[in-house]
């Protein structure tokens, strides 16, 4: 019976060291590992993809809550996203509506809102302070519910997305509303777009254009 043991265990030794020689099964080890390393991609890439999914069901189902007919235009969250420097007070009170006080400092005025606070420099916007975002309705950061019909052309960043290389003037106007300001030097044009014609804050824009054609645009800071 030893013997016989002992037999089977040679034969198993030969026929190890046989498949170890074998450069097939070398060959099949190596397949073997790349189709394990394959899998182990594949799966990782799937718990990406689902991951992603459900963080992109999460955000469709953040749909807001419908906003009562008689809530305030001022406690509408997507309305203080409408406000950006540079726009004049009208603009402001009809966006957010009246305030509840005003407090003016020689060319400086505060527009107080129950919550909130809008603060303007020569009738232009230069700084906005909302409300604490559970005092409003809506998203804070949705979409604007429309855009006030005063607001020059020049104020929406989607028409300075229009602006393109090689435009002539006219087209610019066109898009953007007449500049407040022009500079022309020998076939270099300007087009500056601000809140007056020699106001340069941070909502200000220019178009530069070389026999009549744009060569560069500088939209305002939105």
């Amino acid at each position: 019976m030893r013997r016989i043991l002992a037999v089977f265990s040679l034969l198993a030794c030969a026929t190890a060291l046989a498949q170890s020689s074998d450069p097939r099964f070398d060959a099949l080890a190596r397949e073997t590992a790349q189709l394990r390393r394959t899998v182990a991609d594949q799966e990782k890439r799937i718990a990406d993809l689902e991951k992603t999914v459900k963080m992109l069901q999460a955000a469709v189902n953040l749909v807001p809550s419908r906003i009562p007919p008689d809530t305030p235009s001022w406690q509408v969250a997507a309305n203080w996203a409408l406000i950006r420097s540079g726009m004049s007070e009208a603009q402001v009170t009809e966006i957010l509506g009246p305030p509840v006080r005003v407090l003016s400092v020689v060319d400086n005025r505060t527009l107080y809102y129950p919550i909130g606070s809008v603060s303007l420099t020569d009738d232009r916007v230069t700084a906005a302070l909302p409300p604490p975002a559970k005092s409003l309705q809506g998203v804070v950061n949705g979409p604007p519910p429309r855009i006030p019909s005063t607001t020059p052309a020049w104020h929406l960043a989607s028409n300075w997305s229009l602006i393109r290389k090689g435009m002539p003037a006219a087209e610019v106007v066109d898009i953007l509303g007449p500049p407040t300001r022009e500079q022309s030097v020998t076939d270099v044009r300007t087009l500056y777009y601000g809140p007056d014609s020699s106001a340069r804050g941070s909502f200000f824009g220019t178009i530069t254009l070389m026999d009549d054609r744009v060569t560069a645009s500088s939209p305002p800071a939105f």
